[in-house]
């Protein structure tokens, strides 16, 4: 169950580390998870009250998720220094993985990248006063996200080669389906201002007391 809520918050880190180049912006999520599979009822009672937060200043983003009190993660990008360093909190204790940009590329290169369809449609609503509008990105699989998407929040989309790099905006809204667990997450707070200082938020020193690991390692250990 973990390792399945892990694959989908590494899904949605893609999200803001690649669009890192808002000029300057702060955006909190609530985020609701609910499954019909009784396995894992759980799991999912234990994720009441779970929040992500994506900050943004030039190149470099912070993505934070607290996952109830099953988990929280951390995942900061500086695309001036290539550096990005990603925290995990949670049973096995508090873990730091240092890496790169080239680093993630070179292993996004080595396994092989399903096929997505992206169908923009016309369908709108009104999320925090912004007009969003609704994509859905189905891969080879089956598996579906929807994205409610505002093109008033102008994100500069070079270099991108995440999957949602041909949805014309920014997500307001977005809800996973992975293996019968359903994740929501819908935008409560943006603010083109930061609630700290970028020295703060964007730091990819490793704090004290956690452990470091590299990816290798992350990935032998099912992660």
């Amino acid at each position: 169950m973990k390792k399945l809520i892990l694959s989908t918050i590494l899904a949605v880190f893609a999200i803001g580390i690649s669009n890192a180049q808002l000029t300057t912006g702060e955006v909190k999520y609530s985020i609701e998870a609910s499954s019909t599979d009784e396995s894992m009822a759980m799991a999912t009672s234990m994720m009441q009250g779970s929040e992500m937060s994506m900050v943004f200043s030039g190149e470099k983003a912070r993505t934070e998720f607290n996952m109830g009190s099953m988990m929280s993660m951390t995942v900061v990008a500086d695309g001036n220094s290539d550096k990005i360093l990603m925290l995990m909190g949670g049973m096995m204790g508090d873990i730091a993985i240092p890496t790169t940009t080239k680093e993630l590329e070179a292993s996004q290169d080595e396994a092989e990248t399903p096929e997505v369809n992206i169908e923009l449609t016309n369908d709108t609503k009104n999320i925090l006063g912004y007009s969003c509008k609704k994509a859905i990105l189905t891969n080879e699989d089956g598996v579906e996200v929807i994205y409610w998407y505002t093109e008033e929040i102008e994100v500069n989309r070079t270099g991108q080669r995440n999957m949602n790099a041909d949805v014309p905006g920014f997500p307001l809204e977005f809800a996973t389906n992975q293996s019968g667990l359903v994740m929501s997450f819908t935008a409560t707070e943006f603010s083109k201002t930061l609630s700290d200082k970028e020295s703060v938020l964007f730091s990819t020193k490793v704090p004290e007391g956690y452990k470091v690991m590299t990816m290798k390692e992350l990935t032998s250990m099912g992660m």
